[in-house]
């Protein structure tokens, strides 16, 4: 039986280094090839990769680029062909991508309210770039779906409907256009499961940001300040956000998710936080209080038992990961452990140990 006892210790100092690691361009080629045979392998002849300002991740693993104000396709065939289709604002990055690409401007990407009669329709696009009749088409946004026995719902779509319906009007076979995001996303085989090594050190370097924000963040809570005071702790560097900053004290921390406000923190209070860059997201929860004293008997009781047993949970999940363990190993073992009456997992395991979704049992 483990023994957790409370110390003080110092808290680890990190070395914000200046320099972002670059991602070489042999690195965005490979990541084509790989596409490539992954197309092969699901017999697909071309792959249409969507963009938008939320979700953008597959579009910018392929050309390390994220389109700001207005969406962006990718279009892939499988002898290596590959088209960017730009709105008028993104136009100016044609030159900036990691790699060689075709460009064409396509203005239905733009803003309403700009010119967007310059440009070709989608339809002739897409038959410039050779699909039509016959053509078997994936499409890859940001989801993919399955049934309950875990099998892709490859009908099932998550691209627009005005680009899903131009594709199947060209194929002449609904069948024929399917959702093919899991070549980026599956839990297996999914190519953004596998990081490079720049990439890695590139994750490492926001981290610190993050945690040296929320280490400020942490160090400025007393009575009477706000939570947008708390917030202005959060130092991002330039790098872009990977979620909107969340901070949250008393009855609203419940939601968890909330941007900061001018609620004024109180002893005693509940708070969360949580502050996200690309590649790093580092999030705290707890309780406002000196010590035990500071919290109401029943909240002091609960959470002196809650803290406990979730630490021991934190420690089991990172002494039973490993190469090659597998992840339902992992649960078994975090499930051992869990003292069911005090909480339950809302979402994965590895994900709670990470962040902080946790649902809280009534008392």
């Amino acid at each position: 039986m483990k023994t957790i006892a409370l110390k003080t210790i110092a808290l680890p100092a990190f070395d914000n280094s200046g320099e972002m690691p670059a991602i070489p361009v042999f690195e965005f080629e490979s990541r084509i090839k790989k596409t490539l045979l992954a197309m092969k392998e699901r017999g697909l002849d071309f792959l249409l990769v969507f963009a938008d300002r939320e979700h953008f991740a597959n579009f910018s693993f392929l050309t390390n680029l994220d389109p700001r104000f207005e969406e962006a396709l990718l279009l892939l065939d499988k002898n290596g062909r590959r088209k960017i289709l730009f709105g008028n604002e993104c136009m100016a990055w044609a030159t900036a991508t990691a790699i060689t690409f075709e460009y064409e401007l396509f203005q239905d990407f733009s803003l309403l309210g700009q010119d967007r009669s310059k440009s070709k329709s989608l339809e002739d696009i897409l038959k410039e770039f050779r699909i039509g009749e016959k053509s078997k088409v994936g499409g890859a946004y940001y989801k993919y779906y399955t049934d309950k026995q875990h099998q892709l719902i490859a009908h099932k779509l998550d691209i627009p409907t005005y680009l899903s319906d131009a594709l199947r009007d060209l194929c002449g076979d609904k069948t024929a256009v399917v959702n093919a995001n899991d070549i980026f996303m599956d839990s297996d085989k999914g190519l953004r499961n596998q990081n490079c090594l720049e990439e890695l050190v590139r994750f490492e370097w926001a981290s610190v940001r993050t945690s040296e924000s929320m280490k400020r963040m942490i160090r400025a809570i007393k009575p009477e300040v706000k939570e947008y005071e708390l917030a202005n702790q959060f130092q991002n560097d330039g790098i872009p956000y990977s979620c909107h900053p969340m901070l949250s004290t008393g009855a609203k921390a419940r939601y968890g998710l909330s941007s900061p406000s001018d609620n004024v923190v109180e002893m005693g209070d509940a708070f969360t936080s949580a502050f996200g860059l690309w590649g790093a997201l580092t999030c705290r929860a707890g309780m406002i209080a000196n010590g035990p004293e500071d919290l109401q008997p029943p909240v002091a009781d609960y959470f002196e038992r809650f803290w406990r047993n979730y630490f021991l949970v934190v420690a089991t999940w990172y002494e039973s990961i490993g190469i090659g363990v597998g992840g339902g190993v992992v649960m078994q073992q975090v499930e051992n452990v869990r003292d069911q009456s005090i909480f339950d997992f809302a979402l994965n395991a590895g994900h709670t140990m990470r962040y902080k979704w946790i649902l809280f049992r009534r008392t």
